[in-house]
């Protein structure tokens, strides 16, 4: 893999990352919940992003 293919992989892994820990918190705000919802963002971030660089 080309150095620019692992720096745009390296960029969606943390965007994927980032976008979960967004939506886990705005979530989790509404509910009254906000750390658990944060970690479960963040959680499921690191899962979207290792799906998405395998694919």
């Amino acid at each position: 893999m080309s150095r620019s293919g692992l720096t745009r992989l390296a960029l969606v892994f943390v965007a994927t990352i980032l976008t979960g820990i967004v939506l886990g918190s705005a979530i989790g705000g509404a509910v009254g919940y906000s750390t658990e919802w944060t970690a479960t963002g963040a959680v499921f971030g690191i899962a979207v992003g290792l799906f998405t660089s395998q694919r």
